[in-house]
């Protein structure tokens, strides 16, 4: 396994995760976010139970509607960073293929993965809020996984990706 991309999370337990690395722009930023919203347990146990039909996913008036657009045919996810404009628009009835259209001219930061890999990632985050680790890192592999981990320490989960990447996040002389 080769980590291509990666973001760093500390535990807060009364903030929510934050970002140690990671950028706006980056792939994972969108991912960041939708799982800052559903960072209350109860409320990703009831998101898991709801996603159990794709056609649930982004159906208009659940909380999630204007951060996720399905693509039905190839079964792919488009986790969406929004804005207040485009919630205005997505509640304006702006439609699924629309709403997809907008990401692939690159008007609005997103990322996209399967809806295997969402149920699965979904999952783990479930996992990550049952043990509450102090770090955990949320990363995507060479074959376009994206996948997360819990982790003791900052410099375990460093280590990890510096063993697991071109990334050197370890000054090893310490």
């Amino acid at each position: 396994m080769r980590i291509d991309l990666y973001e760093l999370y500390e535990f807060n337990y009364k903030n929510n995760y934050f970002t140690l690395c990671g950028f706006k722009n980056d792939f994972l930023y969108p991912i960041t976010l939708f799982l800052k919203t559903i960072f209350n347990y109860k409320l990703a146990i009831w998101y898991y139970g709801c996603m159990k039909n794709i056609y649930e996913l982004s159906k208009p008036g659940t909380d999630l509607y204007s951060q996720i657009a399905v693509d039905y045919d190839s079964k792919i996810i488009y986790l969406i960073d929004v804005n207040v404009d485009d919630l205005d628009e997505r509640s304006n009835n702006l439609n699924e293929a629309a709403l997809i259209q907008r990401c692939l001219q690159n008007e609005a930061y997103y990322s996209t993965m399967s809806y295997y890999n969402f149920c699965y990632l979904v999952c783990a985050w479930i996992e990550i809020l049952k043990i509450k680790p102090e770090f955990a890192l949320l990363y995507q592999d060479e074959k376009g996984w994206i996948d997360l981990m819990p982790f003791r320490t900052e410099r375990a989960m460093k280590e990890f990706v510096t063993l697991n990447s071109h990334f050197n996040l370890i000054d090893w002389k310490q």
